[in-house]
């Protein structure tokens, strides 16, 4: 959550550590053929040019630079109770209980009209 309140300091702070990135080989890869679409493993060219290119941005210190340049964002500072809130709120949104809560719509609503259905 921290990461979010500050990105540029949060790409600051990252190191890419490889073995923390999923495994492509059981990836698919759509390509074209003539006028079909077909679904294609990725072949070990194609995995070799990922993983370099996950390598490559992240040890280029000017790519890095463009990527925190385009940010928008301005960083806030959030308290660890800030934080705790945010989740909570956040939790609250998914909790089952707020699944259907069509119990508590009013038969009818302060004027005295009937809420339609």
């Amino acid at each position: 959550m921290r990461h979010h309140a500050d990105p540029v300091a949060a790409l600051e702070d990252c190191r890419l550590d490889p073995s923390l990135l999923p495994r492509l080989d059981g990836v698919l890869e759509l390509t074209t053929m003539a006028s079909g679409l077909n679904q294609d493993w990725l072949n070990e060219h194609r995995l070799r040019a990922f993983s370099m290119r996950d390598d490559w941005v992240q040890t280029r210190t000017a790519l890095r630079g463009r990527i925190a340049a385009g940010n928008e964002l301005i960083p806030l500072s959030l308290s660890d109770q800030d934080i705790d809130d945010i989740v909570a709120f956040l939790e609250s949104l998914t909790d089952p209980s707020a699944q259907s809560l069509v119990h508590l719509i009013p038969q009818r609503v302060p004027s005295g009209l009937l809420v339609a259905n």
